[in-house]
């Protein structure tokens, strides 16, 4: 009996295992200009290729742009991952599990590598425009 009531202790002391991943993510962008400004998120990253981390349980929205190029943007969702899954699951055999949820380590960004193409922009594409 003490060591079924020890081995009960023990599961729940190591709930919400999301709340021991990283709350951040690396994620890299790369366009075919290298010399194209990349933002992420609104904030001016750097250019051509950028290597970076960001928050994994939020969404991520590239754009690059270069003059006399059309800009290209990119959004990356973030969503429930195998953690978080577990992290229900234990929930319904011990209750606290369900604590991890709430942690940014039950989700990750569906992708972590974008590859962007600007696209010059040509007479015929203003012409449409106006």
């Amino acid at each position: 009996m003490k060591k079924l009531l020890s081995l009960v202790l023990a599961i729940n002391l190591l709930v919400g295992c999301s709340a021991f991943r990283p709350s951040k993510e690396r994620i890299s962008v790369m366009t075919n200009q290298p010399d194209a400004e990349i933002f992420i998120n609104g904030d001016r990253v750097g250019r051509g290729m950028v290597t970076m981390k960001v928050k994994r349980n939020r969404d991520v929205q590239i754009m690059a742009t270069k003059p006399n190029y059309q800009t290209a943007y990119y959004n990356i969702d973030s969503n429930l991952n195998i953690t978080g899954v577990l992290d229900i699951i234990g929930t319904l055999a011990f209750l606290l599990p369900i604590i991890g949820i709430f942690f940014p380590g039950s989700k990750s960004l569906d992708q972590t590598n974008v590859a962007l193409n600007l696209d010059p922009i040509t007479v015929a594409s203003t012409q449409q425009q106006q």
